[in-house]
């Protein structure tokens, strides 16, 4: 009896997810970026909603109450709210990840395949839970001991199977490619690069960020490199790496986030500040020069200047400005 219900759900449920998947993923294999679907976490998904119905399923069949629905939609609550805050720790163990893979990232081989034989487990230990309570209750054994220890005999094996990470390293949600492939060109002694899968949207780019970079006027020391943040999606943005490669993130609307980039702190020398930020004396300083790197305004300081003069003032001081240190010496004359 309880192949044919519980197949007979898992079926519906199952097919149901896969039908309804089906045609974003075909249209993602055909208009997205390089790669294809990956089987294995496809499989995994599949699995996860198996797991999910014989989980349903046994816990209607241990209560025998309406009261656990609620339960159970509690529970799928505290499951998402660990999805999205449990980040890397959760991932084993949850159906849905805390973060979707950006362009250039996948998700690591060996997380897929846990990931799918921990949730064929916990299907299997619900579906063997259900099993036992129903035999117990045909034969009149109703003890709650014995209950209990058919629930735990059940349950075991996921139990077992879910504990392994424990032992090991924290698996890494996503991993990015190491060898992306990239499109570039250079600009004012920048290098511009994207992903292969946004190479249409290199120009987009250099056009983002080349107006900030002509009225700053000079090639910043900090800043080689521009990159798509599909080409080193792991690595943290606000700010030039080792190598003065930034960070920029290709938005799915279209945008380009210069902000997240770091790029006017870093042309400002921000990251070279004590916690507390520039000089009293020289805030306001900062604050006009920001507005016009970003809007090309002179206001403030800056009101009586013209273009050339505010960028000859910035290759003047170049040095103070990169690295945080000028003084009311410095400041343009009003």
């Amino acid at each position: 009896m309880i192949a044919r219900h519980l197949g007979m759900l898992t079926a519906w449920y199952v097919g149901a997810y896969a039908v309804g998947m089906l045609p974003l993923t075909v249209l993602t294999a055909q208009a997205g970026p390089p790669g294809g679907p990956d089987l294995l976490v496809i499989a995994s998904g599949l699995v996860a909603v198996a797991a999910a119905t014989a989980l349903g399923y046994a816990v209607g069949t241990v209560t025998g109450s309406t009261v656990a629905v609620p339960l159970v939609a509690v529970g799928a609550y505290l499951l998402d709210a660990v999805a999205v805050y449990g980040a890397n720790a959760a991932a084993p163990y949850v159906p849905q990840l805390s973060y979707e893979p950006l362009l250039g990232e996948s998700e690591p081989l060996t997380l897929a395949l846990f990931r799918t034989v921990f949730f064929l487990t916990v299907a299997t230990a619900c579906a063997g839970t259900a099993a036992a309570f129903l035999r117990w209750n045909a034969r009149g054994r109703r003890a709650p001991t014995r209950h209990a220890a058919s629930v735990a005999g059940c349950l075991m094996p996921a139990v077992i199977v879910g504990v392994i990470p424990a032992f090991a390293a924290t698996p890494a949600t996503y991993v990015a490619d190491p060898a992306p492939q990239r499109s570039c060109l250079t600009q004012r002694g920048i290098e511009y690069c994207v992903h292969a899968g946004h190479a249409a949207r290199l120009d987009q780019l250099v056009a983002a960020f080349d107006p900030v970079l002509d009225r700053y006027g000079t090639k910043p020391a900090a800043i080689t490199k521009i990159w798509d943040q599909g080409l080193l999606p792991s690595h943290p943005m606000g700010g030039p790496t080792t190598n003065g490669t930034l960070i920029a993130p290709l938005k799915a609307d279209g945008s380009v986030d210069t902000l997240s980039s770091g790029l006017t702190a870093t042309l400002l020398g921000f990251h070279s500040c004590p916690a507390s930020g520039p000089a009293e004396d020289t805030f306001a300083v900062y604050r006009d020069l920001e507005t016009y790197l970003r809007t090309g305004r002179n206001t403030g300081a800056f009101a009586n200047m013209n273009e050339r003069q505010v960028k000859q003032w910035i290759h003047t001081h170049r040095t103070r400005l990169e690295g945080c240190t000028l003084t009311d010496k410095d400041l343009p004359s009003t």
